[in-house]
């Protein structure tokens, strides 16, 4: 319990620490959704695939299931069209199918590791604007 003659720096430091984390981490989460996207899709239209297929690897990048229906709505597809996409992206090791008939869902694959590894290490460690300081 804080009592009016206590120190209150210390709760402040942490309070200012833990807004700077917080901000940090919104900008990187906000930055990696902007490299990942351009990297995804260098990837598929490289492939020779559309680049509307980036919006089915982009949860895949998260670690997130990927559904056909949601891809369908998210790149406003026909149900064919869906289909054939996530097709060519499991024959190119993009996409791994997972489950069977309704359950079916699909993650990453092998081939997305090179570009999840080279995005994600070139994350910077997050910079406490205070050390050094005596803040």
């Amino acid at each position: 319990m804080l009592k009016p003659h206590d120190d209150t720096r210390p709760w402040i430091k942490f309070c200012l620490r833990a807004h700077h984390i917080q901000a940090q981490q919104a900008k990187r989460r906000v930055d990696l959704l902007g490299r990942a996207w351009i990297a995804l899709a260098e990837a598929v239209t490289g492939a020779g695939l559309e680049e509307r297929t980036a919006f089915a690897l982009l949860p895949a990048f998260w670690g997130s299931r990927v559904r056909r229906t949601i891809y369908q709505q998210d790149a406003e597809l026909s149900e064919q069209q869906a289909i054939r996409d996530i097709r060519d992206l499991c024959r190119l090791g993009r996409l791994t199918p997972q489950g069977q008939a309704r359950g079916r869902h699909y993650t990453a694959g092998p081939a997305m590791q090179p570009i999840l590894e080279k995005i994600k290490s070139s994350m910077k460690p997050f910079e406490d604007p205070y050390r050094g300081r005596g803040v």
